[in-house]
């Protein structure tokens, strides 16, 4: 099984990490705009479900 990690956002305004595999995946400390969060995700590759 493969495990991604992934900081979408570091940094004063906010913190964002990806962590997951191809079944299950969690956010951790999402200090950034939904909307921005769904931005950096596209940019790298991953998949938002709703």
């Amino acid at each position: 099984m493969d495990v991604q990690i992934c900081s979408l956002n570091s940094g004063s305004n906010g913190n964002c990490y990806y962590v997951g595999t191809q079944q299950e995946a969690v956010l951790i400390d999402a200090g950034i705009s939904c909307r921005e969060t769904e931005k950096r995700m596209k940019r790298q590759g991953y998949q938002w479900i709703k």
